[in-house]
């Protein structure tokens, strides 16, 4: 019985905590929320008139709220304000459908709005975002065309293909859009392979890509560009080849026998089981190493100039390098091999390896500098609005 009662009174208090919760949210003016819970508690029990009333106070209360903005923009007539007129009956037209599957409920009323006036409100919205777009984009300013792309998105929302709409779209994004042009200069004196530029300018600049910036490393005539990039390159050159020769002896203790541990008079001393008692004997032994160092680098210096096209403007110079080596070490040994080191042995079985022509080298650098480019012009993205 005392479990019973305790199960009645738990029971009842999370009713009633239900019911505060949403009470509060009515009574705190969250009407979407209160509306919502109680339409949920509704469907397990479309007779509790309790919730029927919370669930029709909420949404009187939203649909006032729409209401009154719907009338004040039709009131103050501004074109501008028909968006907002179609969002808000919109906004009625969703909240009813929500709850329509508990309709009808108890006597009590839920107002929507007719389908003739959605219909015509949302003409009348998206032949003003039309005429807004059209019109932004006379002006031929970036912001006005990203403005008026926004707006085309919104007109896309409600119908995805109004008049001439998809043609404005994509008018407003050609002319909202940033374009930058990757170039390479080079002073007469820096000589450099005749793909060279080919091969540094095939790096995958759209990577960086964004909506409203492209770049690329291919000249359209048909463009017209916002920013230039230039890879200016001061420096190209390769050394020559080295040969570094450093000539050692490696040493190391082999065992040779061994001796008898005489005591101070002479005698082979003896362990406690009588035996005599020896030591091991080493020997030094050498081994003279040639070792053979071939060395050859080639470096690639410059800067990525960042240019605004129309001023002529240098926004920024950063400075960019790379380096690419070769090292072949290979090793002759003269001597007892078993007096070499892991390293050593390793070395003098390693076979010489061809030295890449100065071509070659400089191609590798190339494909170095592609993401150090890269990473120069994404830090310095801020620079293109």
């Amino acid at each position: 019985m005392k479990s019973y009662i305790l199960l009645l009174i738990s029971f009842l208090l999370c009713v009633f905590t239900a019911c505060n919760v949403t009470e509060q949210a009515l009574n705190q003016g969250d009407y979407d929320h209160a509306m919502m819970k109680a339409a949920k508690k509704l469907s397990k029990d479309k007779q509790n008139g309790h919730y029927a009333s919370i669930m029709n106070q909420a949404y009187l209360k939203l649909y006032e709220e729409d209401m009154n903005t719907i009338q004040f923009h039709r009131k103050q007539g501004l074109p501008e304000g028909k968006p907002v007129v179609y969002d808000a009956m919109n906004a009625i037209r969703n909240r009813y459908n929500r709850i329509k599957y508990l309709l009808p409920l108890g006597g009590y009323t839920f107002p929507v709005v007719s389908d003739e006036d959605i219909i015509a409100a949302k003409n009348e919205a998206a032949e003003y975002l039309l005429a807004r777009s059209a019109q932004l984009l006379k002006s031929g300013s970036k912001p006005d065309a990203r403005a008026a792309y926004n707006l085309l998105q919104e007109l896309r929302s409600m119908y995805p293909a109004f008049k001439n709409a998809s043609e404005l779209e994509q008018q407003a994004l050609y002319m909202g859009s940033n374009y930058v042009l990757m170039q390479m200069s080079a002073p007469d004196h820096v000589i450099m392979p005749a793909d060279f530029q080919q091969r540094l300018l095939s790096i995958n600049v759209q990577e960086l890509n964004s909506h409203w910036m492209y770049y690329t490393s291919a000249y359209d005539s048909t463009l017209r560009y916002d920013y230039n990039i230039i890879v200016k390159l001061v420096n190209i050159s390769v050394s020559p080849e080295q040969l570094i020769v450093n000539n050692y002896a490696e040493n190391a203790q082999v065992e040779d026998g061994f001796d008898y541990v005489l005591d101070a008079k002479g005698n082979v001393m003896k362990d406690s089981l009588g035996n005599d008692i020896k030591k091991k004997r080493y020997r030094t032994i050498t081994c003279l190493v040639s070792e053979r160092r071939l060395h050859k680098e080639a470096s690639v210096g410059g800067f990525v100039d960042i240019y605004h096209t129309q001023t002529k403007q240098l926004l920024r110079s950063i400075p960019l390098s790379t380096m690419v080596t070769f090292d072949a070490i290979t090793a002759v040994a003269n001597g007892d091999l078993n007096a070499l080191t892991p390293r050593t042995r390793q070395l003098i079985q390693t076979p010489p390896a061809p030295v890449p022509n100065d071509f070659v080298m400089l191609y590798d650098a190339a494909e170095r500098l592609k993401p150090i480019i890269l990473d120069a012009v994404r830090q310095n993205r801020h620079l293109f609005n």
